[in-house]
């Protein structure tokens, strides 16, 4: 069953939206997708409303290693649309945004990778880290090129997620006993997004094979448990034709007319 809500943009123009929830009479919630479209192109967003409790989350990413980018795309594949993020690139410097699930994940994470460092501070990072309100911190990095110092206290723990064998600085908590650390022997997203989904003791995924019709067939990644994602696509004619399974295994089309 689709319920639509359509709302235009000022007489004259190019913009519309398009707000569709897809739902069975026994789903609390449904699956929604939204069509933006203006002269550019059109852009589509799909989430899935089921009820979740948002995180913060403080991320601080090595990008002096080559390798992290990878495995931070997977960690940001995690969350559920209330989720919010303080990411912190590090190498020489520290560079911090804060955003939410919602907007421009991409664009924002590739501004912040798009830097070019000449060594690393693992220790910062980790200070870094400490000091940052938030419910969850996690550290990217294998701290092979680390330049700093080769121990440091925290006050507060400390997720360590490392691509390769890890050498990281001598880590001391005056109340945690215990290090959290997830050693990646793959360079596979897929199995990179299992194992932090794991570590983060995040739900699997509601919906699955979702693709939509628009001019051509356009592939959506598994969402996250309550969670969204974010596409750009051409100009098209014609309605949106939107295809999922739910994790029971059923199977759904839904046409949407614009």
């Amino acid at each position: 069953m689709g319920i639509m809500n359509l709302d235009r943009g000022l007489a004259g123009s190019n913009l519309f939206c398009i707000n569709t929830c897809v739902r069975l009479p026994e789903q609390e919630m449904p699956l929604l997708l939204h069509c933006t479209s203006r002269e550019a192109g059109c852009k589509i967003t799909v989430s899935d409303l089921l009820h979740v409790v948002g995180k913060h989350y403080a991320v601080a990413v090595d990008i002096f290693d080559t390798h992290t980018d990878v495995v931070l795309n997977a960690l940001l594949a995690t969350m559920n649309r209330n989720d919010t993020v303080t990411l912190i690139t590090f190498g020489d410097h520290i560079e911090a945004i804060h955003f939410n699930m919602t907007q421009d994940v991409a664009n924002i994470v590739s501004k912040m990778l798009n830097r070019r460092e000449t060594g690393c501070n693992v220790a910062g990072a980790l200070y870094e880290l400490d000091q940052t309100e938030c419910d969850h911190r996690v550290l990217i990095s294998n701290g092979g090129y680390d330049d700093g110092p080769e121990e440091v206290t925290l006050a507060n723990e400390v997720m360590l997620i490392s691509p390769g064998t890890p050498a990281y600085p001598v880590i001391t908590y005056p109340v945690v006993n215990d290090t959290v650390q997830l050693v990646l022997r793959t360079d596979n997203g897929v199995c990179i997004r299992k194992q932090i989904r794991q570590l983060l003791k995040k739900p699997r995924p509601n919906y699955y094979g979702i693709s939509f019709q628009a001019g051509q067939r356009h592939f959506v990644r598994p969402l996250s448990f309550g969670g969204c994602t974010t596409m750009y696509i051409g100009d098209f004619e014609g309605n949106i034709q939107l295809n999922y399974s739910d994790s029971a295994g059923n199977k759904f089309i839904e046409e949407i007319e614009l």
